[in-house]
């Protein structure tokens, strides 16, 4: 039997992320078999996982309120409207030109598949050689449970439409943003999407995935985009009937 060799990744060594949903994270092992690149996958989440779960991220830029965050980006109150993302420092290549330049072709991207009213108004630029991503402030929840029996008629059309816009990104450019689409007994689960408190209108705010699972080589993006097609087709079906009773 060949022994496989798996990298230990390191700060030193570990293949970066720049954003980029035009090529592949682990380029380098794709001449290795799937089941090897797989592992190099799992060895690198490992590497993340405990990276993030050692740094603390950033909680402080000027004056804003600091109002949570995530592996990739600190999010501040710049006022009332306003919120502005900054590099959280747990991964340096966060604050490269380059990741900034992929953040905003992805915006870009996602903007010709969904209603304009569907993507948070957002500007990138650097300063201080900091990238900032300024947006607009939504009020509401990005991780949430929408009912079935408790959902209204405006709210699964809202649905409807996010879900046949992801559905048609997903075939053309097989690739899925940082969305969590899943079911369960009580209803639709759908997270990093926010959702309006006043007007129940759903609103992409993330535009990146740093461990994105279909930009780290072929074989886990295709296996990543069958699922969630399959489950979206599965959740359009509901709300059809949802929309009927």
């Amino acid at each position: 039997m060949i022994e496989l060799h798996i990298p230990q990744f390191t700060e030193e060594n570990y293949p970066k992320s720049h954003g980029s949903i035009l090529e592949w994270r682990l380029q380098d092992f794709l001449h290795l078999s799937e089941e090897t690149q797989h592992l190099v996958y799992k060895e690198l989440e490992r590497f993340c996982l405990h990276r993030a779960n050692h740094i603390q991220p950033l909680t402080s830029y000027r004056d804003y309120f600091h109002l949570g965050s995530g592996w990739e980006w600190s999010v501040f109150a710049k006022d009332e409207s306003m919120v502005a993302k900054i590099p959280a420092g747990i991964f340096e290549e966060v604050n490269t030109p380059e990741y900034l330049d992929n953040a905003r072709h992805s915006y870009e991207l996602i903007r010709k598949y969904y209603p304009n009213h569907m993507v948070a108004e957002t500007e990138f630029f650097r300063q201080d050689d900091t990238n900032i991503i300024e947006q607009q402030r939504q009020k509401g929840q990005d991780n949430c449970l929408i009912d079935f029996d408790q959902a209204d008629e405006w709210t699964l059309e809202q649905l409807h439409t996010f879900l046949e816009c992801t559905a048609k990104l997903m075939d053309q450019e097989k690739w899925l943003p940082d969305f969590w689409l899943d079911e369960d007994p009580q209803g639709f689960i759908l997270r990093n999407v926010m959702i309006d408190q006043d007007s129940n209108q759903f609103t992409i705010i993330d535009f990146t995935s740093y461990l994105d699972p279909s930009r780290m080589y072929p074989a886990l993006c295709q296996k990543h985009i069958n699922v969630h097609t399959n489950r979206v087709q599965t959740m359009l079906e509901q709300i059809k009937r949802l929309m009927s009773r």
